[in-house]
C-alpha cells in the first residue's frame, strides 16, 4: 500500500516534491509475482501481457520496472524503454522509445507500438563473472522522509515559485538572519 503525500502542493509544479517518501531498493531473493513496486524481472500484467515495441525497428523495448499507482482500485503503470535511449541519456517524448502503460483500464498512447502476443524483451541486467547479461530484479520499500530532508524538499519548492515569479518576492520575504559575532 502507498501511503498519502506528507504534504500538500500549492501547484502543479510543488506536486514534484510529493509524496515526501524515501525509497529504498531491496534486492528480490526470487521472482516477484505479485502486483508491487519493483524494477527489473518480469512484468506482472493485470489486463494480460502488452509488451511495447521500438515503432521503426519492431524491437522490444527494456521492461525497467511496475511501479503501484495510488488509489483504492490495485492499477499499476509499466515503464519500458529503448536501449538505445536509455544508453544515450534520453528519448524524444512521444517517439515511442519510451512507453508507460497502465492496466487495468489504462490507454495505450497513440505513439506506442505494442507487439504480437507473447512478445517479450529485455529487462534489466548486470555483468555476470563470466562476462554474461544476469537479470535483476530490486522491490521497493518507502519509509518516511527524515524531517531535514523534508524541509530541503519545502525550501526547494519556495525557491522555484519565487524563480517563477509565484509567492514572496525578495521584498516581501522575512530578512535573511545575520550570523552574530
Amino acid at each position: 500500500m502507498i501511503s498519502e503525500p506528507t504534504g500538500r502542493a500549492a501547484g502543479p509544479y510543488d506536486a514534484a516534491f510529493l509524496p515526501r517518501l524515501r525509497m529504498s531498493l531491496l534486492t528480490a531473493r526470487e521472482p516477484v509475482t505479485e502486483p508491487v513496486s519493483k524494477f527489473g524481472g518480469q512484468p506482472v500484467w493485470l489486463d494480460g501481457p502488452a509488451w511495447p515495441v521500438h515503432p521503426r525497428s519492431g524491437e522490444p523495448l527494456v521492461f525497467i520496472g511496475q511501479f503501484r499507482v495510488p488509489g483504492d482500485e490495485l492499477r499499476l503503470a509499466y515503464l519500458f524503454l529503448h536501449e538505445e535511449g536509455m544508453v544515450m541519456g534520453g528519448t524524444v517524448p512521444e517517439d515511442g522509445e519510451a512507453v508507460v502503460l497502465v492496466q487495468p483500464g489504462g490507454r495505450i498512447p497513440s505513439f506506442a507500438s505494442v507487439g504480437s502476443p507473447g512478445t517479450q524483451g529485455r529487462t534489466l541486467w548486470r555483468w555476470g563473472p563470466d562476462h554474461t547479461e544476469v537479470p535483476v530484479e530490486w522491490l521497493t520499500d518507502l519509509t518516511a522522509m527524515p524531517p531535514e530532508l523534508d524541509e530541503a524538499a519545502n525550501q526547494a519548492a519556495a525557491c522555484s515559485r519565487h524563480l517563477r515569479g509565484e509567492g514572496q518576492t525578495a521584498r516581501s520575504a522575512p530578512a535573511a538572519r545575520q550570523p552574530t559575532a
